[in-house]
């Protein structure tokens, strides 16, 4: 009997313990978590570990960093609001997502997304450099992009008009494409090794 509280004791504490380290200063690994007391959305680490890069719709939907230690935090995008699937470039300068367009809402609250003009519910993948300011929209052909490890290239998958895939690979606002590869194996997922082998 005596063991049995023992080793039960032993239990508590160890997971007060481990509880309590757990809580202080970490900040949640899922899509959304809490930093700072703000709501984020697909939080990235810069390479040194210093920066937080984050896109919050609260207040300013926008894309944000926070510098750990002092708390600074600085708007790095122009407000962009209604977007979805957030894929930042391993060198945290450019930021893919998808946006479904809607004509109505587009309109009154004079959003960038507005041209070029689609159908209702309609997705497409735009491109956002963080350097520069600059917004890219893609051909609606492309259904996902996996940024190249310096961010100037896009690989992607491209549905062909004859509903065909291929793996194409692209500068990161679209611009001079090429095929790579025909895929006849449905639409693919893919990694990047280093800026010349795809997984």
């Amino acid at each position: 009997i005596i063991l049995i509280i023992v080793i039960t004791v032993g239990i508590g504490v160890g997971l007060y313990f481990y509880f309590k380290n757990t809580k202080v200063g970490t900040v949640e690994t899922s899509v959304e978590g809490k930093i700072l007391e703000t709501v984020i959305q697909s939080p990235q680490f810069s390479s040194d570990k210093k920066w937080v890069y984050y896109y919050s719709s609260q207040q300013t939907p926008s894309f944000f960093r926070t510098e750990i230690l002092s708390k600074k935090t600085e708007q790095i995008s122009e407000n962009l609001a209604d977007i979805q699937e957030i894929n930042f470039s391993p060198d945290l300068t450019k930021v893919g997502f998808k946006v479904i367009y809607d004509k109505d809402r587009f309109g009154k609250y004079a959003s960038p997304f507005l041209e070029p003009k689609m159908a209702d519910n309609e997705s497409r993948i735009w491109v956002y450099d963080l350097e520069k300011k600059k917004l890219s929209y893609l051909s609606q052909n492309i259904l996902d992009i996996t940024f190249s490890f310096d961010g100037k290239k896009i690989f992607y998958p491209f549905a062909n008009s004859d509903g065909k895939i291929s793996i194409n690979q692209a500068n990161f606002d679209g611009s001079n494409f090429e095929k790579i590869i025909d895929w006849p194996y449905g639409e693919p997922t893919i990694g990047v090794i280093d800026n010349n082998k795809l997984l």
